[in-house]
């Protein structure tokens, strides 16, 4: 045995674990986020790819040793789930940057090359023209693996290309920052794939798909709390909009201000007093609409009003003294 090994398979079992809670989180999931369920997807296929890739450090670290077509079929259901998971990226992207709008006969052509990588896999457990065994027992590639390889890049690179130009030309810096951070996610997993040959006791390029995962987990959530505020938002001022129609300020303005003319020379006290509730009033009303800040001077008078209100009605009992000037 070949303990070298142990680290990468105890690692890819931590990944599947968290991998089925983050599929279990996501069943009970009901939100109608867009693109959730091309990310499940590319979790599962994500899973499979952790699941089948388990055999390769088992053979090589001699806990297992599978006939040779069962490794070259658990290999190519392992490369394929990486196809899927790319196609799936693809997909999610897609949703994200078109929320909206929906070309079945756009997704059935984007579905082709994925299809091809399919036939090629399946062709290979007989032919091994993608991959295939050595007389040694090592896993190697053949002729056609290049076609599966680049295919798997399209699908990554072409929503990177979408999330550049989407970003260059939104006018929303959310927009701009959600399209970025996609490019960024890319671009670790990208390099990783040309380099994780050099670390084969390490599943460098798993814990880079995991953490993409995890981002955009994070990305969805933050996205989908933004969503539930500005509802909020809207129902807030939906239910101020119902409630100033029942109340109909201009309809107490206007009966204030007839108050006001009954009282003028007759009841100077009044008059006044119907003044400062009226502004009071009025002010109240239009705070409930306002979303800017209030200037100091205005919110001081209507602290006065309200004061002033007070003082006539406890009389000799409320004494207001100010000291407060804007």
């Amino acid at each position: 045995m070949k303990p070298d090994y142990l680290p990468y398979i105890v690692t890819e079992l931590y990944c599947i674990v968290f991998t089925v809670t983050i599929l279990h989180w996501l069943g009970k999931d009901r939100s109608p986020e867009r693109g959730i369920p091309e990310l499940k997807k590319m979790i599962c296929a994500f899973l499979v790819m952790l699941v089948t890739d388990l055999i390769w450090p088992l053979d090589e670290g001699g806990y297992c040793n599978p006939p040779d077509i069962l490794y070259v079929i658990i290999n190519s259901v392992c490369n394929l789930s990486v196809g899927f998971g790319c196609y799936y990226w693809y997909c999610f992207v897609d949703r994200r940057l078109l929320p909206v709008h929906h070309d079945g006969r756009k997704d059935n052509l984007i579905r082709i090359p994925l299809i091809a990588v399919g036939v090629l896999y399946f062709l290979t457990v007989f032919t091994g023209c993608v991959i295939s065994v050595d007389a040694g027992g090592h896993f190697t590639t053949g002729p056609l693996f290049w076609i599966t390889c680049v295919i798997d890049y399209l699908y990554l690179m072409i929503p990177m290309g979408r999330c550049v130009i989407r970003a260059v030309r939104t006018k929303s810096k959310r927009d701009r920052r959600e399209f970025v951070s996609y490019v960024l996610y890319m671009i670790v997993p990208l390099a990783v794939g040309f380099f994780e040959d050099s670390f084969p006791t390490v599943p460098i390029l798993e814990l880079n798909i995991f953490m993409v995962i995890l981002l955009l987990l994070l990305t969805i959530h933050l996205d989908s709390i933004r969503q539930i505020a500005e509802k909020d938002r809207e129902l807030t001022d939906s239910r101020v909009s119902i409630m100033l129609s029942q109340i109909q300020p201009h309809f107490l303005y206007n009966a204030l201000a007839v108050i006001q003319d009954m009282c003028h020379g007759k009841a100077p006290e009044a008059e006044e007093t119907t003044i400062e509730f009226a502004e009071f009033l009025r002010a109240n009303m239009d705070s409930l609409k306002q979303r800017e800040p209030i200037p100091f001077m205005r919110e001081l008078q209507h602290t006065q009003n309200y004061l002033n209100l007070e003082r006539n009605r406890f009389g000799g009992l409320l004494q207001v003294e100010y000291d407060i000037r804007a």
